[in-house]
């Protein structure tokens, strides 16, 4: 007697509560910066700049010279939030009924802490791309780092003069290494100081010029340079020539098409509390029976020297 099985739907297991979440970024950018906490709206860099003037000492007498000047800039963060609602009898139809406390009061139940965590992971990951582009939900904005420089009038590599050609239009295997070299010319030429700065030098570039760069190195047979961490940032790799040149890519500079070096002891981070993008709050609504949370942060960049920085667009940018 053969079986009949017609009325039944094919069998799926889904008694698995495990969750898979699709990768994050990792908020690299930020380890790289100076933080500033306690920031609630503006806060003011204090700059002092001495400019020294040697003078001849062939006689008696005393002639004043050089200038001390004290400057500011200003770091300025601003508010935004992530908030939602979640109904909890939305999972009641499906195999996720398993996270749910019994009965239908769900008043004094909580979030299921898969998916609060993959909120909080999926938000703060956004970070990374926000902190260079200053976007956040359209209208909502804060001070990224692209943000701060393309507002300044900065120091350009990518011209005859430090290419040693045609401005490049595109980053390619074939000419990453050109890149890098215009960069640490220019750099050689005009900002020799900040090769020797406390802190560390990083050329950051998009996260597809980099994956160019690290195809140049091996096509160049450049394998005795590795990746070194920084300030638990992810690995970069050193410019070939002088280590004291570190590259990353990031993210963040995606489909903007530039690269920035700075000096990360140039580099300032603004916020109000440490760590309150990843603290959300919790409550149950009564009148909407459902749960919401809310995760409210501030944030804003600034740079403090920008005759200290510099960029590599690429000509179609």
């Amino acid at each position: 007697m053969s079986l009949d099985v017609s009325g039944l739907s094919a069998y799926t297991d889904q008694s698995s509560l495990t969750m898979h979440v699709a990768a994050q970024v990792k908020t690299k950018t930020a380890a790289l910066a100076t933080k500033v906490p306690g920031v609630k709206y503006k806060f003011d860099l204090h700059l002092l700049a001495n400019t020294p003037t040697a003078q001849a000492n062939s006689g008696c007498g005393f002639n004043a010279s050089g200038t001390t000047a004290f400057t500011a800039r200003t770091l300025t963060v601003s508010k935004f939030k992530y908030e939602d609602n979640i109904c909890l009898r939305t999972l009641e139809n499906y195999y996720t009924q398993a996270m749910l406390t019994k009965g239908q009061d769900y008043a004094s139940a909580s979030i299921p802490q898969v998916i609060m965590d993959t909120i909080i992971v999926t938000t703060t990951a956004k970070y990374e791309t926000y902190d260079w582009t200053g976007t956040v939900a359209g209208s909502a904005k804060y001070d990224g780092i692209h943000t701060v420089l393309n507002a300044e009038s900065i120091g350009e590599a990518n011209t005859l003069t430090y290419v040693g050609a045609s401005a490049l239009t595109s980053i390619t295997k074939a000419n990453a290494i050109s890149m890098l070299d215009a960069v640490y010319n220019y750099i050689s030429i005009n900002q020799p100081a900040i090769l020797d700065q406390a802190g560390q030098l990083v050329y950051c570039v998009p996260q597809s010029w980099y994956a160019k760069i690290v195809q140049a190195y091996v096509a160049a047979n450049y394998f005795s340079q590795t990746g070194q961490g920084n300030a638990g940032a992810q690995d970069m790799l050193p410019y070939y020539g002088d280590p004291r040149l570190k590259i990353m890519g990031t993210v963040g500079l995606e489909g903007i098409e530039k690269g920035y070096w700075f000096n990360t002891s140039n580099l300032f981070l603004g916020f109000d509390s440490e760590g309150e993008e990843a603290v959300p709050k919790i409550w149950f609504s009564q009148d909407n029976d459902t749960h919401r949370y809310t995760i409210k942060a501030t944030r804003g960049w600034q740079v403090a020297f920008t005759s200290e920085v510099g960029q590599f667009a690429c000509q179609n940018s």
